[in-house]
């Protein structure tokens, strides 16, 4: 959709963009994500604490566990499927999927 950048963005509805998908169409995304102190690999903490401490500064916004993808998805439609998500070696974002299955 064209869209002015001083504008004011109009909001799009979940349900507009859903009718286009095909059972088995796939959503990926490529993004960080929150890991719980708990988490293994603690020398990646701080680096992940700062980045979602930049991004709540920035842009009231934070980075989700994977726990919270898998929500918003469902929230999105319970025709998605949440695959999870991997983060691939030497690589600080995860690559996460999930699958359209239908309505």
């Amino acid at each position: 959709m064209k869209h002015d950048f001083l504008t004011e963005q109009p909001v799009l509805e979940a349900d507009a963009l859903i009718p286009a998908l095909r059972p088995g169409t796939r959503v990926i995304l490529n993004d960080n994500i929150a890991r719980r102190p708990e988490d293994p690999d603690p020398s990646e903490a701080p680096g992940v604490r700062t980045h979602n401490l930049k991004m709540m500064i920035l842009f009231n916004a934070g980075d989700c566990e994977l726990s919270e993808w898998a929500h918003l998805f469902g929230i999105a439609s319970p025709g998605f499927h949440f695959e999870g998500g991997k983060k691939p070696p030497g690589q600080g974002l995860w690559i996460l999927a999930a699958t359209w299955k239908g309505r």
